[in-house]
């Protein structure tokens, strides 16, 4: 286990290209799920390293971030009923670190919520968001509450979010947030409610 580390370390595209290859739309069924498989059981064997240790995180590389995660949780809308299986059960598995699945959702919710606020409180994107990442990401969020039904909703309204994430949504809501009291760390469901009324009034 060290050792694959080690080479994530060094290697961060080519380690994830491993999986993500097998996870690629047109790879064959049986290849779909072996892929599934290996990132499952890596996903799991790493989680109590996490947040110092983040797998299938393409760092310093111009490919999205998280690749591998991403492309999973797209086989919770697929219509094949055995992959559809496999990931729920790799979902079911990750119930106690939920947070390794929503902190890379949120982190690019939050590089698209550069914004511009007026004297008359207008506010404006002042860097193009993605479009196309931000409606995925809110329909894979849907998905995934759809499937733990009330085990995220309840995770989410309990938890507090990662430092990293909570230093990002600082940053990018300092505008919206009290001046006084407050508090120090922000709940997951709270970041989220943030995020998604920005992007209505935006």
């Amino acid at each position: 286990m060290s050792l694959l580390k080690k080479f994530d370390g060094l290697l961060p595209a080519i380690f994830s290209e491993v999986v993500i290859n097998d996870l690629k739309e047109k790879a064959p069924r049986d290849i779909k799920e072996r892929g599934i498989k290996k990132f499952s059981t890596f996903w799991n064997l790493t989680a109590f390293d996490y947040p110092n240790y983040r797998p299938f995180y393409e760092k310093d590389t111009g490919e999205r971030r998280f690749g591998a995660l991403h492309n999973v949780l797209h086989f919770l809308e697929q219509n094949d009923p055995t992959l559809r299986l496999s990931c729920r059960s790799w979902l079911s598995e990750s119930k106690h670190f939920y947070n390794r699945i929503l902190d890379p959702l949120l982190e690019e919710f939050l590089q698209n919520s550069k914004v511009f606020v007026t004297f008359t409180k207008q506010i404006f994107f002042y860097d193009m968001y993605d479009t196309k990442i931000v409606s995925e990401n809110f329909g894979k969020l849907r998905n995934i509450i759809l499937n733990t039904q009330d085990e995220m909703i309840k995770y989410m309204i309990a938890n507090y979010t990662s430092d990293f994430v909570q230093r990002d949504f600082l940053f990018m809501f300092d505008w919206m947030l009290p001046k006084h009291n407050r508090p120090k760390q922000h709940k997951y469901l709270e970041i989220i409610v943030f995020i998604t009324l920005q992007f209505i009034m935006g």
